[in-house]
Formats: C-alpha cells, sequence, structure tokens
C-alpha cells in the first residue's frame, strides 16, 4: 500500500512537471507571437512614416515645380522694349504704326 502511494505520488508529480513544460512551451509560443507581432507594427508604422515623408516631398517638389512654371510664364517686362519677352503678342508699333524701324522714310 505504501508502495502505490509512492507510485502514485510519483506520477502526480511527473504529470505536473508535464503541465509545467507546456505552460513553458506555450509561454514562450506567446512571447515570439507579442515579439512578431510587435516587430510588425513598428516595421507599418515606419513604412506609413516613409509613405508620409515621400507623400510630403511629392507634394513640395510638386509646388516647387508649379512655383516654377508660374515664375517662367511671367514675362519679363523692359519698359524700354518693342515688346514685352516671353508672349506671342506682336511687337508694339510706334507712332506711324509700321512696327519697324527700318525703311521708315521721313
Amino acid at each position: 500500500a505504501h508502495e502505490q502511494l509512492l507510485m502514485g505520488q510519483a506520477l502526480r508529480e511527473r504529470k505536473l512537471a508535464e503541465e509545467a513544460e507546456e505552460r513553458a512551451a506555450l509561454d514562450a509560443d506567446y512571447a515570439r507571437i507579442a515579439a512578431a507581432a510587435r516587430a510588425a507594427h513598428e516595421q507599418q508604422q515606419q513604412q506609413q512614416q516613409q509613405q508620409q515623408q515621400q507623400a510630403q516631398q511629392q507634394l513640395q517638389r510638386a509646388s516647387e515645380a508649379e512655383e516654377d512654371r508660374h515664375t517662367a510664364k511671367k514675362p519679363r517686362v523692359d519698359p524700354d522694349a518693342e515688346h514685352v519677352e516671353g508672349t506671342d503678342e506682336p511687337p508694339r508699333r510706334d507712332e506711324e504704326g509700321d512696327g519697324d524701324e527700318e525703311g521708315d522714310e521721313e
């Protein structure tokens, strides 16, 4: 009878040890899963930040390009010039109305 009690106790201890090993293995699995989830979350945040930075840079470049185009479209106005450079306007006509100074006979 005493031997049976010892064997029963040894069996319970072995069962408890196996359960403890299983819990430790599950805890390790959960820890790995949590670490992977944190890493994935951090990576996603980094990607979002990079995308936001790229979008901001693209907007900045587009804004600068638009500003450059706008600046380039502005005609350079020289009050002494016969016509405004950078436009398709014809040359300003002089008082006689023919527009060129060569060949005027007065």
